[in-house]
């Protein structure tokens, strides 16, 4: 629901040559399968189907006591001419 997607915070970062960070940051719903489907899902977006995931981190940070998941993710998208 638009509600729940609202809460979450997304930042994507391009980071020289093809390659980029993706940084979500959940609320207390926030699940770390959620939070990789939407990694899943910019990845795609931003690359098609042609893409490495470098690294995948999973954070926690409390907010007022709760704990909130983020989600701090890098990955590369592979062009025609690097096949």
């Amino acid at each position: 629901t638009p509600s729940q997607a609202s809460s979450l915070e997304t930042k994507l970062s391009p980071q020289g040559a093809d390659k980029y960070n993706f940084f979500i940051t959940g609320d207390a719903d926030s699940s770390e399968k959620k939070l990789r489907d939407i990694f899943q899902n910019k990845v795609n977006e931003v690359c098609g189907t042609r893409f490495e995931i470098i690294s995948i981190k999973m954070e926690y940070e409390s907010e007022e006591g709760a704990k909130i998941n983020v989600l701090n993710g890098t990955f590369k998208c592979f062009v025609k001419s690097q096949m």
